[in-house]
Order: structure tokens, then sequence, then C-alpha cells
């Protein structure tokens, strides 16, 4: 018997097989490696993501602070018994005693009569100082300072800050404030004059030397006399020769009446007068600012002023080259045309008439004494001057 053959496959089935099983291989391969890849992109995605949201997150809680919230706590405070600060016994010493002193009461009246006090306004009525001497008449004086013909000398006297009096300080114009030699000569000191016309003593004067000691002065009312005097009664003719000075005198008055005024006044050689820190006068023989001039042709402004309201004053008087000096400082009411003494005591201005000045038109005119400015240390102020404005 012949055994039977068995069937055989080609050679070319075989090779087909194997060569799809290596393209399925491949295609997994290729798929598994997509896959991969696109596990990996999602992977690396979402750190991004949680990334960008944590970054955001941190820079809204920078920008986005929670505010402060604050809380009160109570706190209780026990009260303590009163304690007497002084003895029993030495409080009882300190009681008023009653006086056992006889009195004589007259009942036939009498010729003596009392002045009638000031009406001063109760919103600029001044302090009263228990250690300074008060005089009842025109007007209320206060301080221990007096003026010419009644005091310490023509410069002002003896005083002390809110007294009343106007405050003199003596500068120096020849020497710096830490006593050096500033190089002035007369046409320097005539510019810086100018200067001080235009903005004020305030800020320009402060560069010089100033005199230590203070004088406080009721009225300017300087007769002819020598310019050594200044020094002299500043107590500085030691350290100032006698020229190229400016003596700055300033201080807060109060209005006696109601009105419009010029100011009237001269000097041999510096007078300047600013009246809430606006020049009304310049009365220098020397002229130091376009409203100064001849009496009688000067630009001086009318001021006008309310009775009861306090105004700033400043008055500043030099000498140039020495010698002879004189100065005084008068105002006339426009509607009664009367000239009076500026003055801010009721202490009266004594001029000797009979002796009459160098220059004719230096001579002050007849004048009584008129009202007093109330010295003012505390009061309202005028914001503004009527008839005085920018344009001087």
């Amino acid at each position: 018997m012949h055994e039977e053959e068995q069937p055989t496959q080609p050679a070319s089935v075989s090779t087909d097989a194997s060569v799809m099983i290596s393209e399925e291989r491949a295609r997994f391969r290729r798929g598994v490696k997509r896959v991969s890849i696109l596990v990996v992109l999602i992977v690396v995605g979402a750190h991004l993501l949680v990334g960008v949201g944590a970054g955001i997150w941190v820079v809204a809680r920078y920008f986005d602070k929670p505010k402060p919230v604050f809380t009160s706590k109570p706190v209780e405070m026990k009260p303590e018994p009163p304690k007497h600060m002084l003895p029993t016994q030495e409080t009882a010493a300190q009681k008023p005693q009653p006086s056992m002193s006889k009195q004589i009461q007259s009942l036939k009246p009498s010729a003596l009569t009392l002045p009638a006090l000031p009406n001063v306004p109760v919103e600029v009525a001044v302090p009263m100082d228990p250690t300074a001497p008060t005089t009842v008449g025109e007007g209320v004086a206060m301080g221990t300072g007096t003026g010419a013909g009644t005091g310490d000398g023509f410069f002002g006297g003896a005083g002390k800050p809110g007294s009343g009096l106007l405050e003199g300080t003596l500068y120096d114009l020849k020497q710096t404030k830490d006593r050096q030699d500033s190089k002035m000569d007369l046409d320097k000191y005539a510019q810086e004059v100018s200067r001080v016309a235009d903005r004020g003593p305030a800020g320009i004067l402060g560069k010089y030397y100033a005199a230590p000691i203070k004088l406080y002065l009721p009225n300017l009312s300087i007769p002819q006399i020598s310019a050594d005097d200044a020094p002299k009664e500043f107590k500085v003719e030691k350290e100032v020769q006698p020229k190229m000075w400016l003596a700055v005198y300033e201080g807060k008055v109060i209005a006696p009446e109601s009105g419009r005024f010029i100011f009237d006044g001269f000097c041999d050689d510096i007078l300047l007068v600013w009246i809430n820190k606006r020049l009304v006068l310049d009365g220098s023989l020397h002229i130091s600012s376009p409203i100064g001039g001849p009496r009688g042709k000067r630009k001086t402004p009318e001021v006008t002023m309310q009775k009861g309201v306090s105004y700033n004053i400043q008055i500043a008087i030099g000498e140039m080259p020495g010698g002879v000096f004189y100065a005084w400082l008068q105002l006339k009411n426009v509607k009664t045309d009367k000239p009076f003494w500026f003055r801010v005591t009721s202490d009266p201005v004594k001029w000797d008439s009979s002796k009459p000045l160098q220059n004719p038109l230096a001579n002050p005119p007849g004048a009584d004494n008129g009202p007093v400015f109330l010295p003012a240390s505390v009061s309202k102020s005028a914001s503004s001057l009527s008839g005085v404005g920018g344009g001087m």
C-alpha cells in the first residue's frame, strides 16, 4: 500500500503570511507610539494648565490682599477714690481771711468821678498783664516800654514780646549775621533798601547782623539827633558803626475808628511803613520805592480801616552815611482832614516845634494826639485793605 502524500503549501503563501504579521506588528508599534505621544502631550498640557492657574492665583492673591479688620476690646477702668492734693490744714490756710480794717463811708456827694472805660469789642479784647502798668484814658496802654519823651530813649525802651508795643530790631547791613564784612557801600545799601521796600523786611535782612537787644516803641517821634544814638540805645555801639543800619519795628494793632486814612511821615534817611505786608508809606529822604517822593507829591495810597479790627504794622527807619538823624509818623483821616500822631499808648506825643528841622518839608504838621491804636495780642485780622491794590 502506498502512503498518502501530505499536501504541501506553496512557498509564496508562507511568505505572504510573514509579511502580514510584520505589517501588523509595525502598525501596532506605531499605534502604541502615537498613544504614548498623546498621553505625554496630555500630561504636559495638564501640568502647564495647572502651573498657569497657580501663577494666576498667586498674582491675584498678591494684588488683592484682604483688608485688615480691626476689632475693639472694651477696657474696664475702675474709678479710684479721690485723693487730696494738699493736706487739709495747708488748704485751709490758703483761704482768704476776713479783713477787720475799718472803712469810712461818706454820704455827701463828691465831685470826684472816674473816667469811663474804653469801648473795646469782646472778640478783640486784649488780656491784661498783671505785671504791666495800665493807664485808662484815651486808650489802653500795656507793657513796660515807653517811647520818645516819656521813656528810656527815642528808639524805644524796655519791654517784652506781647506787651502791645512795637518790637524793634536793629540790623547792621555792613556785616553779615556771623560778623563778617558784607562789602556794603552806599549804592548797595540803597539797592538793598529798595528790595526791602518792594518785598518787605522778612527774608532779606536775616542775612545781616542783628542787635541781640530788642526795644519796644509806642510811637515814632525822633527829633534831630545824632545817628550814633541808634547803636547806643540798642547797646551795640562797639559792634555797629552809626551808618548803613536799618531798624525794623513791628506789631499788631486795633484800629480805633473806621474810615479812610493816609499815612504821613518823614525820615533822614529811610522811613517805610507796611500795613498787612503792603507798603503804604515811603517817607524817606532817599526815595526807596515808586510811592515815595517829596511831601505833597507822593503816591501814598489811602488805607481803609474798620474799628475793632486788628492790622499788622511794620515800620523801618534807617541811616545811610551817618551824621544827622530824625523821624516821625502821623496819619490823617481823609474825611475830617485832620492829622494825628500814630501811637499805641495813651501817652501824649511831645514834639518841640520851636526847634524846626533843617529841611522845611521834613517838619511834621501841627497834629493832636487823637485816637489810640490799641495793642492787639489776640484779635481777628483784616484779610485785605480796601484802597490798597496790588499795583502800587
